[in-house]
């Protein structure tokens, strides 16, 4: 058994999509030797006005729809798939001799003069992608309320976020492609959202509100626009087609479970089975994906580290009370014997228990020693957890016995904040012979960490 996998339930992401209408998860069913592993869907209604033009409304109703559709599948951690109403979506074109640090320069210069939104008020991610003679730069952004509101409602419903991104974008990994451009019209409660998908990538969304082409005549008219637009600037025309009329790419179709297709959800779930630190395309979290996901571990580390603290603390507690009744017992019972042979005559067996008499002491010597041996890591423990502020994620923690060194692992959002919690445990008297190795320094924020450290006083953990 992995035990770091059952710790961090590394095995299961499932891809969740949230609609005005409907919440459905989608997940990996269980391989076994009749069956093999397939996509399996569920789906709650979503109430009216839980989801409102792409914003939570009723965090209780949406929180209650995704209880539901959790309870009848597995899966704690999701990539999460949301309405593109408020999200912000751009490519970004730069010349192929703009590469390394100079690319990342030229978005964020981009950035500063094309993005609409307050930039201290988003989230802001980009994913570089290639196309021919130039780097191309995949765009997105929304304000952090409207990304919060969501956020707020997954915790609240038990659900992890690895990622989150919109619906073209999942729509866009999980249809067939062709070497046409399509454009597909999403239907909402409030509006439609026009998106064009080019080679599995969102190159154009708009979102049109329903009081303004309310008509269809002026909704065609308007699609008949952006494909001019399109053509125009992409030189090729996007042939428009509806979502019902599209299909799962052919190397998926074997995996899914007979039934609808909803390309949202199912293109959510493909994305969680990238490796966990390997994905690099968009999020709209307050941490990149690859920092996100070990956040989430970290999260269930945590939460794992102090049950088995309490539980093994729980067991010596009871141990050592069940064994202190025992040797009590013993003692009244021996009190007793000794009593009853000073006044009986002295028979036959008396050599034979009084050597049961001495291995009883010498096992009660020796619980008591492995008592007075078994470290007791709790102060430790809670010492560390202490001292490590909001910003800091531990990973794993790693130590043989008190003489050792011990070893944590872990992320820290910025460079200034690993100084300050290393400054933080060297001040710490129980702590000593810190170190931090310097690695990584081309990293200025999310920066993964290995800190090493002594107790001062080893002696200390066998005091019970």
């Amino acid at each position: 058994m992995n035990l770091m996998r059952v710790i961090t339930r590394e095995e299961t992401i499932g891809g969740l999509e949230i609609s005005d209408t409907h919440v459905r998860l989608a997940y990996f069913t269980k391989q076994t030797k009749k069956e093999p592993r397939r996509m399996a869907v569920v789906e709650e209604k979503v109430p009216a006005g839980a989801v409102q033009d792409g914003r939570v409304k009723n965090p209780a109703a949406l929180k209650e729809a995704l209880t539901q559709a959790l309870g009848r599948a597995s899966g704690a951690y999701c990539i999460v798939s949301i309405p593109p109403r408020h999200v912000y979506t751009k490519i970004l074109s730069f010349p192929e001799h703009v590469t390394g640090s100079r690319l990342d320069e030229a978005v964020q210069l981009a950035l500063g003069f094309q993005l609409p939104l307050d930039r201290q008020k988003s989230y802001v991610d980009y994913e570089f992608l290639k196309d021919g003679k130039r780097h191309e730069v995949f765009l997105a952004a929304c304000e952090r309320a409207i990304i919060d509101e969501y956020l707020g409602v997954l915790e609240a419903a038990g659900i992890k976020a690895v990622a989150v991104e919109t619906h073209p974008v999942s729509i866009a990994r999980a249809a067939a492609q062709s070497g046409q451009p399509i454009l597909v019209s999403l239907p909402y409660e409030d509006y439609r959202a026009v998106t064009i998908i080019e080679k599995g990538i969102v190159r154009f969304v708009r979102t049109l509100p329903k009081d303004r082409f309310s008509a269809d005549a002026d909704l065609a008219e308007e699609i008949r626009k952006i494909k001019d637009f399109y053509a125009t600037e992409y030189g090729a025309m996007p042939e428009e087609k509806k979502i019902e009329d599209l299909s799962i790419g052919e190397e998926h179709k074997a995996l899914v479970v007979p039934g609808p297709i909803p390309l949202a959800a199912i293109g959510a779930l493909l994305r969680g089975q990238i490796p966990g630190g390997q994905d690099t395309m968009v999020s709209l979290l307050p941490l990149g994906t690859e920092s996100a996901y070990e956040y989430q571990k970290a999260v269930a580390f945590g939460d794992f580290l102090r049950n088995t603290t309490i539980a093994v603390a729980l067991f010596f507690v009871f141990a050592y009370g069940a064994t202190a009744a025992f040797v009590l017992s013993l003692s009244h019972k021996e009190a007793a014997r000794s009593l009853s042979l000073a006044a009986a005559p002295v028979s036959g067996n008396a050599a034979q228990e009084e050597k049961d008499a001495r291995e009883l002491n010498d096992l009660v010597g020796v619980i008591s020693g492995v008592f007075a041996q078994s470290p007791l890591w709790s102060g430790t423990i809670d010492a560390l957890k202490s001292a490590t502020p909001e910003g800091i994620a531990i990973t794993g923690i790693s130590v043989t016995k008190p003489e050792d060194k011990i070893s944590l692992s872990g992320f820290a959002k910025t460079r200034a904040g690993l100084n300050a919690y290393k400054k933080t445990i060297q001040d710490l008297r129980i702590f000593t012979a810190v170190e931090l190795p310097l690695t990584n320094l081309d990293l200025k924020e999310n920066i993964p960490f290995t800190m090493s450290f002594a107790l001062a006083e080893p002696s200390h953990a066998y005091q019970h």
